[in-house]
């Protein structure tokens, strides 16, 4: 976590910026857009939508992409120009966003494949949240966003 790249002027000096913390926002930028994505796309076949069997109704699904999407979009701006409540608000929204997910699979999941695949969802978010934790409680890359 000690690489940087890009700089990033403080007061008429360059500071590098910290790779994990470049990389972070990135990723969380390119998930914010899929989500975005997603709920267009759901808007587009809303009609599909509400012919299939769902646990829940097709404006929920919509909605929850979009708000998550958006709420991503905007905490990659605040990672990306080091701002202190980007850092602080990824932490939150990676935290309820778990609890959110299982939540909903607990209570409206019920396929079959859905719990077969429960195994592997639970640790592919355990190492996200571990990775999202890891890199921005870490010193080197605490020190780089503003106070």
């Amino acid at each position: 976590m000690g690489r940087t790249l890009f700089a990033r002027a403080e007061g008429g000096r360059c500071r590098q910026r910290p790779l994990a913390a470049t990389l972070l926002s990135c990723a969380t930028m390119c998930l914010g857009g899929y989500l975005c994505l997603g709920a267009m796309q759901g808007w587009q076949e809303r009609l599909l939508l509400e012919r299939l069997p769902l646990s829940v109704p097709p404006l929920y699904l919509i909605g929850t992409r979009l708000v998550g999407g958006i709420m991503l979009l905007v905490l990659a701006v605040g990672l990306w120009r080091l701002r202190q409540w980007g850092r602080r608000g990824l932490l939150v929204v990676a935290g309820v966003g778990a609890v959110g997910y299982w939540l909903e699979r607990l209570v409206w999941g019920r396929s079959d494949y859905g719990k077969v695949a429960m195994p592997c969802v639970a640790v592919i978010w355990g190492i996200s949240l571990g990775c999202v934790g890891i890199i921005l409680w870490s010193h080197q890359v605490r020190g780089y966003f503003d106070h």
